[in-house]
């Protein structure tokens, strides 16, 4: 019936948790996109319905890979989990483990998801005048490598949560098709299109290009992008810009 009574039995940890005893009927495997106080949001590869689910962590343990117990603070996004529950997934947006019963964190890993979200940003934020009386942020991210298709979900539900527009996963000719830009005019008259290609990593770097398009006279980007990872972070450098 999609409920339980969340029924744990096992010893205490010394945090007050309890240790599940038993196997889990399940496993989440996932990426930490967003740690909001206890709540870890996640990307799913492989799920039919959704890739984002998020896991409450009050009230259960964290361990690292060898076991050993670990603070909500050791938990940041593009780290690879392992979530033990009972099954059960409340069916609302993104996803809730229902009742969780550790997350175990497997491995680290960088966070993509976010430094593409800071590229969304910064184009959104330049000549923004292409962005008066929008309702919609497209992202086309056909060309992007180097995030998985739950990254992607999650960089669209991101730019919908962070910068209040409704955010959809597009392309320009999806977006003519079902009627959002004027072919004719070539005007998207409710929204823009930001549009990324990539390059794979390789090393501790690749290459990009991003654009920003509201219509056939109103749009700018940027060719021949480098992104380079120093120390644990990712930055960038634009290359040639355009306009039109």
């Amino acid at each position: 019936d999609g409920k339980s009574d969340g029924t744990q039995t096992g010893g205490s940890l010394s945090d007050g948790t309890t240790e599940p005893s038993a196997a889990p009927e399940a496993v989440m495997k996932g990426t930490v996109i967003q740690v909001s106080g206890t709540t870890v949001l996640l990307a799913v590869d492989g799920n039919s319905s959704s890739g984002l689910f998020t896991v409450e962590t009050a009230d259960i343990p964290i361990t690292d890979a060898s076991g050993n117990p670990a603070k909500i603070g050791a938990v940041v996004p593009g780290m690879l989990v392992d979530v033990e529950y009972d099954g059960f997934i409340e069916e609302v947006y993104p996803g809730i483990v229902a009742n969780p019963s550790r997350v175990r964190i497997t491995d680290s890993a960088d966070d993509m998801t976010g430094f593409y979200l800071t590229l969304v940003r910064d184009i959104f934020e330049t000549d923004s005048a292409l962005n008066s009386g929008i309702r919609t942020i497209a992202l086309d991210l056909t060309g992007v490598h180097n995030l998985s298709d739950a990254e992607k979900e999650a960089l669209v539900y991101l730019v919908w949560t962070q910068l209040g527009y409704e955010a959809v996963q597009s392309t320009w000719d999806e977006l003519c098709e079902e009627g959002f830009i004027d072919k004719d005019r070539l005007s998207f008259e409710e929204g823009i299109v930001i549009t990324f290609t990539d390059t794979p990593v390789k090393g501790s770097s690749f290459d990009f290009t991003v654009k920003k398009w509201r219509s056939g006279d109103g749009s700018i980007g940027y060719d021949d992008c480098k992104a380079k990872k120093s120390g644990k972070n990712w930055e960038y450098t634009l290359g040639g810009a355009w306009i039109s």
